[in-house]
């Protein structure tokens, strides 16, 4: 068998798997399979185990289908297959939603039952769909099918991924949202448009193959007939387009298994839907029924961080209960919460990036490190901390926050006022563009655009070209939309008086908020939810930032010009700031956590945008689950990506003093859930054991500090051969934990006197 060769070196690896490992790979034939894999658990190993047994025992690598949820994990886990020992070109099909689905296009267009695609908006031309989007808008606002400037690029193409992702055509399509109605008529044109040119983007492919495998039976039985197993990776995620695929891929004599954790179930937002690894695949599905496994061990982090993790995640009541063990009782992650009592948050994020220069000046090593947060908006304190301090950074998802466009068009307002006098040249173009509709004026930028040509070529400057379009013998513009750059005039004079005047940057910043009902914008381009109050945290933020500068207007300008968040150093030396979203089955030695606070984390605005089909409901369905358990699973996420030390940023009130009554933010509930102090105390005398100490001082941290069932359970886990432990864990004097209670852990700080030389963590 030509597996042989590679069997010993499996065989030496196999045992050893943990006994839960083991079992998910030994699993029988005939039967489906559900593993739920806590973080860190190896559920990689396991199935590259589980693949690599069924080749042995003799399936041919083409009966064999796994599908991974990204090209990370697919790469992840093929180079655990030929670490365990098995060649590459013994490897079976191992592939992506997109990718599998694209193999199916490629076989349909040879089969002749599509046309080839003239244009795949893929990679390097992912952008076409966005432009395609954009014109769409635009021709629709020319048509005056929906008011201008009244439906965002970003939401309209999420909208049409949803839809898709939900297997909705555009005649069946509905949204509920801020210009809902014309979400569905950029649809309806996006799609024409899209087929009339015969392209394909990455949203298209599921819908794609599965309308293949619906209309064509005979081409779905030669194409995945052949499939007796079929392994599918983080199904938490999978959305109702991905479902269906999967069913499609099922015939009677195939097997499936799906492995994922309901807990880390966390793109609801964009499709997934946790009720297919809570529900669907429970039970007897496909004419089989399914075995359920856990891997509750992880080998990721240490007891400590397990517990407070599961401390948390354990609140949640429409999740799948299951332990969540260290696999190392002895490995130490450490969880630290640095806070500050006043009532500014800035001082918080000070204290943060002190924190991070000391960890990398001890580990000498920042690409270990990560900040993550529930949005951007607060990670952008500590982005402007680390700013100040000349640490270089780098944002993955997003710009930095003083690239932001509500960020930069407040820069851009700024410049107006400078340049009020000057000729209008292209760079005079550029910022008045760049302002005329943000706030929103409803003033048509084909109009401006024309105005600031003809203004160029006659040598006007900007206030006589502004003051031109208020005339209204010779103003393209309508009454309302005169009556509007005057208001814009009054605010860009206001400002020409603050430059020559010199003051403060962040008292012109606040006046052009004020006056221009700045905010106001986002709610009503956003809608009243996450999305517009991320950018309104985020300018409130920049005008703390300039406010810190203490720079006059004029040096603001020039040093924002100037700001360089990666300081051109290697990648390897700058700090990652992300989401929890996208560090999802990734692991990070250090991870921080800035400005935990309720707002944050959790998050509890309305979404802006639900999508839905019109033939199954009149009105928007109602989403499914409680807000607060998903922004818990957010948290639980985020906390283990750690294997080392995890760093919280809180702000607390003082106990007394001028500020003890101040309103500064609230700790996130997810903090006091955690029972930090109380959990840091039992679980050190829970390592005591183990090393060979009694149980004596384990019983008096409990009734000292008290423990919820979920912990009692725990220690059986941790110290499984101890006879007197069940007497200790059911002493009824121990206090059950009956609600959170704020608890705060100083965080350690090691300061060592910098050196003289590079990199930038030694010039601190």
């Amino acid at each position: 068998m030509v597996y042989s060769a590679c069997y010993d070196k499996l065989m030496n690896t196999t045992h050893q798997l943990t006994p839960e490992q083991q079992a998910v790979v030994a699993h029988p034939t005939g039967f489906h399979a559900r593993v739920l894999a806590v973080a860190g658990s190896g559920k990689t190993t396991t199935m590259a185990h589980r693949a690599f047994q069924l080749l042995q025992s003799g399936t041919p690598k083409t009966a064999i289908q796994i599908v991974m949820f990204n090209v990370l994990a697919r790469k992840q886990f093929t180079a655990k297959l030929i670490e365990i020992g098995l060649a590459q070109h013994l490897h079976p099909g191992v592939d992506t939603f997109h990718s599998m689905t694209y193999k199916i296009m490629q076989r349909a267009v040879e089969a002749g039952l599509m046309a080839e695609p003239q244009e795949l908006w893929t990679a390097d031309d992912s952008e076409m769909g966005r432009i395609l989007a954009h014109r769409t808008i635009q021709a629709l606002e020319k048509e005056g099918v929906f008011p201008l400037n009244t439906i965002d690029t970003e939401i309209a193409l999420m909208a049409i991924s949803l839809w898709k992702s939900e297997l909705i055509p555009p005649d069946r399509a509905r949204a509920m949202s801020n210009g809902e109605t014309g979400l569905v008529d950029v649809y309806v044109r996006f799609e024409a448009e899209r087929k009339k040119r015969n392209a394909v983007g990455f949203d298209d492919f599921v819908p794609i193959a599965v309308e293949l495998f619906t209309q064509f039976p005979e081409f779905r039985a030669q194409t995945v007939s052949n499939f007796r197993y079929v392994i599918v990776d983080e199904y938490q995620d999978v959305n109702a387009g991905q479902q269906r695929l999967i069913e499609l891929l099922v015939f009677p004599q195939s097997d499936v298994m799906v492995v994922g954790d309901d807990d880390q179930t966390i793109y609801e937002w964009r499709g997934a839907r946790p009720d297919y690894i809570l529900q669907t695949m429970s039970g007897h599905v496909f004419g089989k029924p399914i075995i359920d496994y856990t891997l509750s061990h992880s080998f990721r982090f240490g007891p400590l961080l397990a517990q407070v993790a599961l401390n948390v995640i354990s609140r949640n009541s429409g999740r799948v209960a299951k332990p969540l063990t260290a696999h190392n009782v002895l490995q130490q992650t450490d969880v630290f919460l640095v806070h500050e009592n006043t009532e500014q948050t800035s001082e918080l994020d000070t204290m943060l990036c002190n924190q991070l220069v000391s960890l990398v000046q001890r580990t000498q090593d920042p690409s270990q490190v990560v900040v993550i947060g529930r949005t951007f908006s607060q990670l952008q304190g500590l982005e402007a901390a680390c700013l100040s301090r000349k640490i270089p950074y780098r944002v993955l998802g997003r710009k930095p926050f003083f690239e932001r466009r509500e960020v930069a068009t407040l820069v851009d307002y700024l410049k107006a006022g400078q340049i009020w006098n000057d000729l209008v040249d292209d760079q005079v173009s550029r910022v008045l563009m760049s302002i005329v509709n943000m706030p929103n004026r409803f003033v048509a930028l084909d109009t401006i655009k024309k105005s600031l040509a003809d203004a160029q070529r006659l040598g006007m400057s900007l206030g006589q070209l502004l003051h031109g379009l208020t005339n209204p013998t010779q103003s393209p513009l309508n009454r309302p939309g005169r009556e509007r750059i005057a208001q814009l005039i009054a605010v860009l004079m206001r400002i020409d008086e603050l430059w020559r005047t010199s003051q403060p940057a962040h008292q012109a910043l606040q006046i052009i908020v004020d006056s221009t009902n700045y905010m106001e914008h986002f709610h009503n381009y956003y809608g009243n939810g996450s999305e517009s109050t991320d950018r309104i945290n985020s300018v409130n933020q920049f005008i703390g930032f300039a406010r810190g500068t203490g720079l006059a207007v004029g040096d603001f300008v020039t040093h924002f010009a100037a700001l360089d968040h990666t300081l051109n150093a290697p990648i390897e030396h700058q700090i990652l700031f992300t989401t929890i979203y996208r560090t999802k089955g990734l692991e990070y030695d250090y991870v921080f956590i800035p400005r935990a606070h309720e707002g944050y984390m959790p998050v509890l605005l309305s979404e802006e945008l639900t999508v839905w089909d019109k033939t199954q409901s009149t009105t928007p369905p109602t989403r499914g689950g409680s807000v607060v358990e998903t922004e818990r699973r957010l948290f639980y996420v985020a906390i283990t990506r750690a294997k080392r030390e995890v760093y919280i940023g809180v702000s607390i009130s003082p106990h007394a003093g001028d500020q003890a009554n101040s309103a500064i933010p609230e700790v996130s509930r997810f903090v006091e859930e955690m029972h930090l102090k109380a959990t840091v105390a039992i679980m050190h005398h829970v390592v005591a054991v183990q090393r060979g100490k009694s149980l004596g001082n384990l019983h008096d941290s409990l009734l000292r500090n008290g423990a919820s069932p979920v912990l009692r359970q725990q220690l059986t886990h941790y110290l499984p051969n101890q006879p007197q432990l069940a007497d200790i864990i059911n002493d009824p004097q121990i206090r059950d934990w009956q609600a959170p209670v704020r608890t705060s852990t100083n965080s350690k700080s090691k300061r060592k006197a910098p050196p003289s030389l590079v990199p930038w963590w030694a010039k601190s």
